[in-house]
């Protein structure tokens, strides 16, 4: 319990998860609309909301949310109103958006145990479908029925708002004895950790005047992995405020040892420097495809947690909007840093010559792949930190012509080293990386 207590007050310490927030009753989703994103394993939200539903006395409801396991969210909510009891809900999600399709399907039951009264439907199951629209927002449609299958179509679309929150529109179907309705929410985040929200709900039957109301906050994060909670730390110094390795050119080694950040998995962070070596701050960098962008900070550096596995392409852009560069992250379950070397004043050209990086990691004696092994690559202007995936295989993408040095860290096992030569006649080496036990 002393834990848990202190898991809680560090959420404000903890990665902010992108993902929306949570419904009106407690699952994730648009105003009262289940939506079909899921909590990412460990992600915990808990907050409170106070509901003026009409023609009755206002209500509060607490309500937590957590990502059990990778793709299913399990939420509580307490202070339904007129049932002050604990109810929960589940949400799994069939399919899981990618960089090249964007759209996710869940389902799920709601308000478990909840009888339905008025605007409250109670226990309900629902299935939903969600597609990212980039900068423009996203589009949400499916259907929700109660035990009696007696089912609504349900539509939403999420606005965002600059960048500071999101603006959600959401409208309900006919249902049998049910008129339709629509409701209106927005939702802001003044703190990387904290969503403050409002919004206007319909009722069946009822004009566009004739309203009830709804508002409250949250506090969100992701938690540590639960090995670490009862895992006493070595006692070696911490890092340094830098998480990236430093660019070639300042000297550093691939033999030193690397010490990851603390990040929750999925997450690309990344430092943005100068020809020079030196940070670039206030610049933007943008998630190709995706409506997801953010900020170089005084040292250069800038993140995007909470990504589903695959590649994505990273550009920068100057203060007018200018591509500087472009570059390429494989990401799979563990954190990828990467740095960009920006080459001032334009964009690499396609005559460029580029090359890219692959091979295999593998057991020196059962010949077996190893997976999720930390591999640090660095070469002239660039410092990148991959993982294997489950067979074993790495790929570092759109690298510059020239010598490169590998080091492959894996618990239980002894560092090994490799070293490629990017060139014009052999602009993809592939190196296979063998790795022997630590003995016990």
């Amino acid at each position: 319990m002393r834990r848990l207590v202190v898991a809680l007050a560090m959420l404000p310490l903890l990665a902010r998860p992108a993902s929306a927030g949570p419904t009106l009753w407690g699952y994730q989703g648009l105003v009262t609309m289940p939506d079909a994103r899921v909590a990412q394993e460990r992600e915990l939200e808990v907050g409170l909301q106070a509901i003026a539903l009409r023609n009755r006395p206002m209500a509060m409801a607490g309500f937590a949310r957590y990502g059990l396991l990778s793709g299913l969210e399990a939420s509580l909510l307490y202070g339904v109103p007129g049932y002050p009891y604990v109810t929960g809900g589940l949400k799994y999600q069939l399919l899981r958006p990618t960089t090249t399709n964007p759209t996710a399907v869940a389902f799920g039951a709601t308000l478990l145990g909840v009888p339905a009264a008025g605007p409250v439907a109670g226990t309900s199951y629902f299935l939903s479908l969600s597609r990212d629209l980039g900068r423009w927002g996203s589009l949400h449609a499916g259907f929700e029925g109660d035990l009696s299958l007696n089912t609504r179509l349900m539509v939403g679309m999420e606005l965002p708002l600059g960048g500071l929150g999101r603006l959600m529109l959401e409208g309900w179907g006919p249902q049998t004895g049910s008129a339709p309705y629509a409701n209106v929410g927005a939702e802001l985040s003044p703190l990387p950790w904290v969503r403050l929200e409002a919004g206007s709900l319909g009722e069946p039957g009822a004009d566009w005047l004739t309203r009830s109301y709804f508002g409250g906050g949250s506090l969100h994060g992701v938690l540590p992995e639960y090995s670490q909670w009862f895992t006493r730390p070595k006692a070696t110094p911490a890092p340094g405020p830098g998480p990236s390795p430093a660019p070639s050119r300042s000297g550093a080694s691939p033999g030193q040892g690397v010490q990851p950040p603390a990040l929750p998995a999925g997450t690309i962070i990344g430092r943005v420097v100068g020809a020079d070596g030196t940070p670039r701050a206030g610049l933007t960098i943008l998630l190709v495809g995706t409506s997801k962008r953010t900020t170089s900070n005084s040292s250069g550096y800038f993140y995007f947690p909470a990504l589903p596995p695959g590649s994505y392409q990273l550009q920068v852009l100057d203060r007018s909007g200018t591509p500087l560069t472009t570059a390429t992250a494989s990401l799979g379950t563990e954190p990828v840093i990467v740095t960009l070397p920006l080459k001032e004043g334009r964009l690499p050209s396609a005559q460029e010559q580029r090359g890219s990086l692959s091979g295999t990691v593998a057991d020196a004696v059962s010949g077996a792949p190893l997976a999720e092994t930390r591999l640090v690559v660095v070469g002239p202007g660039v410092s990148v930190l991959v993982m294997s995936q489950a067979n074993g295989q790495f790929q570092v993408i759109d690298l510059p012509l020239g010598d490169y040095q590998i080091r492959a860290e894996r618990k239980g096992y002894r560092p090994e080293t490799g070293s490629a030569k990017l060139e014009a006649a052999a602009k993809n080496p592939i190196l296979r990386l063998m790795m022997t036990r630590e003995r016990s």
